[in-house]
């Protein structure tokens, strides 16, 4: 088994991404919101990925204000906003870095327990 790890480019904003079912209700509204840019699954060798991130160029307060209504609508229990001193997200994570010059200001994280969950229950039965 060899250890790697690394970043898993997913869909482009002209793409409309896959809802995870798993996910809280309504987080597919943010993650395929005309604001998106990009997806990225940073991924460590034998544990999956369960983390989606999201880039987000927002240009006006009526699409801010979007977003948050969207994001505010997340059925779930943990949601947190960070935001950054910088113009734009350097780092997503442990594994994942943005090139500088990415011009993506805002970032939306997801995670997806059941996966992880599922994962560690299928350890148990080898």
């Amino acid at each position: 088994m060899g250890c790697g790890r690394g970043n898993r480019r997913g869909h482009h904003k002209c793409e409309k991404a896959p809802v995870v079912r798993s996910w809280p209700q309504d987080t597919g509204n943010t993650v395929n919101d005309p604001c998106r840019t990009n997806e990225w699954k940073p991924y460590f060798t034998e544990w999956p990925t369960d983390v989606h991130h999201y880039g987000l160029v927002i240009k006006s307060t009526d699409e801010l204000n979007r977003i948050v209504t969207r994001f505010s609508a997340i059925k779930d229990d943990l949601k947190q906003i960070r935001l950054f001193y910088r113009t734009e997200a350097p780092g997503l994570g442990f594994v994942t870095s943005l090139p500088e010059g990415n011009g993506i200001p805002v970032m939306f994280t997801t995670r997806d327990q059941k996966q992880i969950d599922d994962w560690f229950k299928q350890l148990d039965n080898e």
